[in-house]
């Protein structure tokens, strides 16, 4: 009776911090890993162009997508930062790596891959000669999907890192 009682108290737990955070992040599940998208495959799988991040100052920046249950970076995705490094380092304002996954996986997981893709990011572009104090990085984990599905297909899209120029 004890452990049923604290396995309730554990999910309640659970859901006050999922309301507190869900305000500032989200999350993802897992999968088989894909190859990242091209910006071809996405004009023709996607309702919306999230190929690129919002911007303010005309800045408009790459999205950088991953593998299943993937932080690190791809040969692709460093050549697509290694494109973008100059423009962030000239940008007016600061720039937030946004880091999202697809549906798979718990809440807590997810936001914890957003965050690890997030900061990939922002360290290979600090590597480029991009200051640090210019960048800062949020997890979103699966909220915000660019493409809603439940198929390979629609999960691509959303495991990403977008930027938003403040």
């Amino acid at each position: 009776m004890r452990t049923k009682a604290r396995r309730i108290a554990g999910v309640l737990a659970c859901g006050i911090a999922l309301a507190v955070l869900t305000s500032a992040c989200a999350t993802t599940k897992k999968e088989e890993a894909a190859p990242a998208p091209t910006g071809s495959e996405f004009d023709q799988g996607a309702s919306e162009d999230t190929t690129t991040g919002p911007a303010k100052s005309g800045v408009k920046l790459d999205t950088v997508y991953f593998g299943y249950d993937r932080s690190n970076l791809s040969d692709e995705a460093q050549g697509i930062l290694k494109k973008e490094a100059e423009p962030i380092k000239f940008a007016k304002g600061e720039v937030t790596v946004q880091g999202y996954t697809d549906d798979r996986g718990t809440w807590e997981y997810n936001l914890a891959l957003g965050d690890r893709r997030a900061n990939s990011v922002k360290d290979y572009l600090v590597k480029l000669g991009v200051p640090s104090a210019k960048m800062r990085t949020v997890s979103y984990g699966e909220a915000d999907p660019a493409v809603k599905g439940n198929n390979e297909s629609a999960w691509r899209w959303n495991r990403r890192v977008s930027f938003m120029v403040e």
